[in-house]
């Protein structure tokens, strides 16, 4: 199971063109469960000859009037050249034009190179307009030589070049995603996409290539439903129906090998060339094709499929005469009758780290603070060439996805997820594979412990990492000491539970566990004897901070969607005992500091909390937002007036972070090592912390004084660069390959 994003099936897309109308896909297509009606069982073919019948009376239809087709732009970003070869199969070239008429990017010219093409396609090429140009040739050139022809035309503005078949229909967003890989993964050389074929099946996610010269495309003919497809990753090579390479890397690999001629083979000698130099080659899932496969074989060889075949295999031989010393490296063709042979083959190229992560929830910071910091720390690795698999517990095992929409990486990381069932699958399909295993949370710890007992340690058993986001009897006793005290319990007497022994033994079974706070860091290390390493937050502070004019109001923010969590008993306290407190406070306008909710919710839970709140103090309820950093900032104060917690508070510190002064409890103020009125103000007493609410809302100097200090202060406790030393310590790399 995985994350998949679709939009129109290809049976939809085809009616669509059918009807005259545009062919743009939008998403990957599902795959049919059984063949339409009156189809011949071949799925593929039924598909490919519909596509022909219809994109023939389209092309009829658009050549009958006197529309034209428009093609490149003129914008902002760096220029890429969209190269395309044709020879004759006008109706599929006018299906690809209409894909790159829909193209997102803004700076884009074409170059199209028409091997004398005998059928409409000279009609269709006159109809061009915009920024494209069409070199018609006088005899077929056949595809490489072509190619290297448009190479040699190439403006020299461009930084990429773009190479599209004409049996290859790109997904709009296509371009943008493939530069963004290129920003993300700097010294990238090539990127290549998702290529499906017109039922919905894989034709390939990004391909291997054997010791023999022989080529596998990952995941072929099976369903885009797997976490392999989704999966962005270095691979050996990637399709050239559709590749973004680089224009220098292009110029300095001096285009396609001549003896490649006239074609096959000459994008995987490109993508070996390419790692040769030091420049990966990388496949982006959300770069979609649909490509109708073999459709224009007759511009490689002039004799269709069959005679393609036997080209593949004359360029297989030169191929490999060519690469005998780099294809020594590569595995076996056998490797690959096993798929998690094939699955460990494409990651254990280039990814020094390859490492499993088993949470319960995907890490999107509206679940709570704990999942703010595995987005923090997943791209963070995913970011610096590590490899990551996150398995989620918590969600659902079905035969389709759960609701992803609060999949913030997308690409970022392969995602399973499922029970303990699932969980032992993927570890034992892979025991020899993962360098590192994370677990987070005492539950999901235990998961891994009992895997462990239950199997023999191997001399591969990779590094097992306990990741303590807060160790949570402390919570519980702070919890248990405030409702029996109603005080809120000091450092002290949390420390000194008796329920803190089976949590702490626990660990004991890890090799490291990783602390948010110094506090806890200190606790894990004495009563586990395990190798601790501290492994916090992460934030970066704008160069510029709000300023005191330009703000107003009061922010509270958090999960309230549990029973039982900390920001329900913060808001009760708010309602019944601070704001009725600051309503006494002289110089404080109630109307002109409302207090404003954020945070994902339940209704039952928060609804009378927010009664009782707006009986004392104007309120405004937002419930989730989907970027909490403008409303931090256009607020004057962030109040956090929790009373029980364990860990270190996600929203403070990235309130802080963001320049708006915090008021919030000792005990939060223990937990991060800070003091009152270092960078915050903090009170465990409800009238005390009303006055400093209306002292700082009210008094420009002590909160600019209060902001700089916390800025300061955050500056080194949260930098990103002291979060990516740490981890690169513990996962035993140099801090250069997390920098």
């Amino acid at each position: 199971m995985t994350v998949s994003v679709f939009g129109p099936s290809p049976r939809e897309l085809l009616r669509r063109l059918k009807r005259g109308l545009k062919l743009r896909v939008l998403g990957a297509g599902r795959p049919m469960a059984t063949p339409p009606q009156g189809c011949s069982g071949d799925p593929q073919g039924d598909a490919n000859r519909s596509l022909a019948a219809a994109s023939q009376l389209a092309l009829n239809a658009f050549l009958a009037s006197p529309a034209k087709l428009h093609l490149g732009a003129k914008g902002d970003g760096p220029l890429v050249s969209l190269v395309l070869v044709l020879f004759n199969k006008a109706h599929l070239t006018y299906a690809c034009l209409q894909h790159l008429q829909q193209l997102q990017h803004t700076n884009l010219d074409v170059l199209i190179v028409d091997n004398n093409s005998n059928d409409q396609t000279p009609e269709l090429l006159s109809r061009l307009e915009g920024r494209v140009k069409v070199l018609r040739q006088s005899e077929n050139l056949h595809f490489l030589r072509a190619c290297n022809l448009a190479f040699a035309q190439l403006d020299p503005e461009a930084r990429y070049v773009a190479l599209v078949n004409n049996d290859a229909l790109l997904d709009a967003a296509i371009i943008n995603h493939a530069l963004q890989v290129f920003d993300r993964w700097p010294g990238t050389g090539i990127v290549g996409g998702q290529i499906l074929h017109l039922d919905g099946q894989l034709q390939e996610a990004g391909s291997l290539i054997c010791r023999d010269g022989s080529c596998r495309g990952l995941g072929r003919r099976q369903s885009p439903w797997q976490p392999l497809v989704h999966t962005r990753r270095r691979v050996d090579y990637v399709s050239g129906c559709f590749l973004v390479i680089q224009s220098a890397l292009l110029r300095q690999l001096g285009g396609f090998d001549p003896r490649f001629a006239p074609a096959y083979y000459e994008e995987t000698d490109l993508c070996v060339g390419s790692w040769k130099l030091g420049r990966p080659v990388v496949y982006e899932p959300r770069c979609l094709v649909h490509h109708v496969e073999f459709a224009s074989a007759s511009q490689a060889s002039g004799q269709g499929r069959k005679a393609a075949e036997l080209l593949m295999q004359t360029n297989q031989r030169h191929f490999r005469d060519k690469h005998a010393n780099w294809l020594q490296e590569q595995p076996p063709a056998q490797a690959f009758q096993d798929l998690p042979a094939v699955e460990q083959a494409c990651r254990l190229q280039a990814h020094p780290i390859r490492l499993l992560w088993v949470d319960d929830k995907l890490p999107n910071p509206a679940q709570g603070a704990g999942f703010g910091r595995l987005e923090t720390l997943i791209r963070t690795l995913a970011d610096r060439g590590c490899f990551v698999t996150l398995f989620a517990t918590d969600l659902a095992e079905t035969g389709t996805p759960p609701d992803l929409s609060c999949h913030s990486l997308n690409a970022d990381y392969e995602l399973h997820w499922g029970g303990a069932d699932a969980l032992n699958q993927l570890l034992d399909t892979r025991k020899s594979f993962y360098t590192h295993v994370v677990a987070s949370r005492r539950h999901n710890q235990e998961l891994l412990l009992e895997w462990l007992r239950t199997h023999p340690t191997k001399p591969t058993q990779p590094l097992l990492i306990a990741d303590v986001e807060s160790v949570f009897s402390i919570r519980e006793q702070s919890r248990n000491h405030l409702q029996r005290t109603q005080q809120i319990a000091t450092a002290a007497e949390l420390l000194s539970s008796k329920s803190l022994t089976a949590e702490l033994a626990a660990l004991k079974g890890f090799d490291q566990v990783w602390a948010v706070s110094q506090l806890e860091a200190d606790l894990l290390a004495e009563h586990t004897g395990s190798d601790v390493h501290l492994v916090g937050h992460a934030f970066a502070s704008p160069a510029q901070p709000p300023s005191y004019t330009n703000t107003a109001g009061l922010l509270f923010m958090g999960a309230m969607n549990y029973p039982g969590l900390p920001n329900l008993d913060s808001l009760a306290w708010l309602a019944d005992a601070v704001l009725p407190a600051l309503r006494q406070q002289p110089h404080l306008n109630p109307e002109q500091a409302p207090l404003t909710i954020i945070g994902p919710y339940r209704g039952s839970l928060v609804q009378p909390l927010l009664d009782r709140l707006q009986t004392v103090w104007p309120t405004i309820h937002l419930g989730p937002v989907a970027q909490v950093e403008p409303v931090l900032r256009s607020h004057r104060l962030l109040l956090a007036p929790t009373r029980f917690a364990a860990g270190l508070p996600h929203k403070v510190q990235h309130g802080i972070s963001m320049g708006v002064p915090v008021i919030t409890t000792e005990l939060i103020a223990s937990q991060m090592g800070w003091s009152n009125g270092e960078g915050l103000l903090a009170s465990n007493n409800a009238i005390e912390f009303a006055r400093l609410i209306a002292q700082l809302y009210s008094d420009p100097g002590l909160w600019q004084q209060v902001q700089a200090g916390g800025l300061a202060r955050i500056r080194r406790d949260c930098d990103p660069l002291r979060l990516q030393s740490a981890m690169a310590n513990s996962l035993g790399m140099s801090s250069n390959n997390l920098t």
